[in-house]
């Protein structure tokens, strides 16, 4: 029987875990240790270690929301994809960023399955959903009939229905489509249709969320707010969301890490520390990081 090699936690990860209080190493005494209360308060220590040695590598293994191997892909002569690893996190938000027509929306395609690599494996714990550049409304449904229409999909039970109603009311609602639940996409504008799209993938019931350019014809002011949501979808949920940006502020608003693609693989991936999105000078220190990384690849690739 093959046995698979636990992802171990980063360096990171492993500092933070670590420096866990005693109060976290009790609770996972008791609950994952089933220890009484007093046991566990008595070997915290002992507790950390164990967890650390046999129980951590495990966790993160299951933390994995989404796993790609190897990818390879082409269209005839020309590689847009050549080996590409990437995994991403239960919880994770990370942003795609690359120029034009180097294969970020291949790689997103690749990922959910709407197109098979030629080589290499994608691992995914749980649903995904693909958010296309196009909105993709049906012309003959409603707004709300139309971000439900990935629920009608689902066996659902009817309390789960209306739930996922209420849900896409109020998300719509949010921001300013609480009139048009009603209306029909040729009356929208640009920015309407972008809005009901990504509001339709948020209540799809999905684990995993693959954007592409979910952001573009959209307001700054209504973006932020967008950026509020998703985190909370992330945060709440545990939903992982991989999204395509060309704004690299976008990008460091909302992702927890931005991978550059460049000459057909993940060149470099740049942390966004929560403290960076507060900070303007740390924002600017990680913009300039990213135009430098895509300036030196850049000119290699076609356009």
């Amino acid at each position: 029987m093959e046995i698979s090699r636990p992802i171990y936690p980063t360096a990171d990860e492993a500092h933070i875990l670590c420096n866990m209080g005693e109060e976290a190493w009790w609770e996972i005494g008791q609950k994952d240790l089933s220890l009484s209360s007093k046991t566990a308060t008595q070997n915290a220590s002992t507790i950390k270690t164990i967890a650390v040695i046999f129980i951590l590598p495990h966790a993160f293994q299951l933390m994995i929301a989404l796993q790609a191997k190897n990818l390879f892909f082409s269209y005839g002569a020309h590689t847009i994809l050549d080996g590409i690893c990437l995994s991403l996190k239960a919880g994770e938000i990370a942003a795609l960023v690359g120029p034009s027509g180097i294969g970020k929306t291949t790689l997103l395609k690749v990922l959910s399955s709407l197109i098979i690599p030629q080589q290499g494996l994608v691992e995914r714990q749980g649903s995904v959903t693909y958010m296309d550049p196009d909105d993709l409304l049906l012309p003959w449904r409603t707004v709300l009939e139309n971000t439900l229409l990935p629920n009608e999909f689902r066996s659902a039970k009817r309390s789960e229905r209306e739930r996922d109603e209420e849900r896409a009311k109020q998300f719509l609602s949010r921001f300013g489509l609480a009139r048009w639940l009603h209306a029909y996409p040729d009356a929208l504008s640009s920015g309407m249709k972008k809005i009901t799209s990504l509001v339709r993938a948020l209540v799809s019931g999905c684990d995993i969320l693959l954007l592409d350019e979910p952001f573009s014809s959209i307001d700054l002011s209504i973006r932020e707010r967008l950026f509020i949501l998703i985190q909370e979808c992330a945060e709440r949920e545990k939903k992982t969301i991989l999204f395509v940006t060309h704004d690299f502020r976008d990008a460091v608003n909302l992702a927890d890490r931005i991978c550059i693609l460049a000459k057909g693989k993940i060149v470099e991936e740049i942390p966004v520390a929560l403290s960076a999105k507060a900070s303007i000078q740390l924002q600017g220190e990680i913009l300039e990081k990213i135009r430098c990384a895509h300036a030196l690849f850049h000119p290699l690739l076609m356009s």
